[in-house]
């Protein structure tokens, strides 16, 4: 009697471990390109955020939500949040999210992008991309807003992955993202550049054409005034 109790214990540690191993299986990367805009009053900038799972087995759903943002400014998240149900073992549960990310593994050769997916370099393995699903940010500024001040936008992605053993939902990733905004007057964008280290070689880049010519017309007349020079030498020595 004592061995079987044993046993059965033995069975629902075993579970238990299992559990949480499929538990902890559910993973989530993300990006922001961008972080910062400069955007005249009244208009709309746009950011992108990408969502991928690379090694997980378990599909995480994934649910953001605004947690700060200036009175008045107005804020889309595309695709908008919605209650999508699922069928598990124990029966139909809703959700709640704006994106499902299932498995994907990498492509080698950053080709044959999935529906539905963007491909974006993989930092770690070179030539390879990682498809990924895009969330699309619309932040709208205000007319009456504090020329030059930086305004902050901050939203929270919550990943959340069905339990195959259960069929409940359990939270496993969290990130966080920020967005700074600053409002500038028309024309004003070129001065930020400047002061965020515009140098004289950004210059001659950004001309390189014009740069080019003005080198190449004093190089013919440096030519023509040694030939001029050389010249001259010739017909003095021959009056000699």
């Amino acid at each position: 009697m004592r061995g079987k109790l044993v046993l059965l214990l033995f069975i629902i540690g075993i579970s238990l471990i299992r559990s949480i191993a499929f538990a902890q299986s559910c993973g989530l990367g993300t990006m922001q390109p961008v972080k910062g805009f400069a955007a005249l009053p009244g208009s709309t900038v746009e950011a992108k955020l990408y969502f991928y799972n690379l090694y997980d087995t378990l599909t995480t759903h994934v649910l953001l939500t605004l947690t700060d943002a200036p009175p008045g400014w107005g804020v889309e998240i595309e695709p908008p949040a919605r209650d999508v149900i699922y069928e598990t073992p124990l029966g139909s549960i809703t959700v709640l999210e704006n994106i499902d990310v299932p498995l994907t593994p990498k492509t080698p050769n950053c080709e044959g992008t999935l529906a539905g997916y963007e491909l974006i370099r993989d930092t770690v393995t070179p030539g390879a991309c990682i498809p990924a699903k895009v969330v699309l940010v619309r932040i709208k500024v205000p007319q009456n807003v504090e020329i030059g001040k930086t305004y902050e936008i901050k939203l929270t992605a919550t990943g959340r992955c069905l339990s195959p053993q259960v069929g409940n939902v359990f939270t496993s990733q969290v990130r966080e993202f920020t967005f700074q905004v600053k409002p500038v007057l028309s024309g004003e964008f070129y001065e930020i550049r400047r002061e965020g280290g515009f140098s004289i070689w950004d210059f001659i880049v950004q001309n390189a054409l014009l740069f080019s010519l003005l080198l190449g017309v004093l190089c013919a007349i440096v030519i023509i005034l040694i030939l001029r020079m050389m010249g001259k030498l010739v017909i003095e020595i021959k009056l000699k």
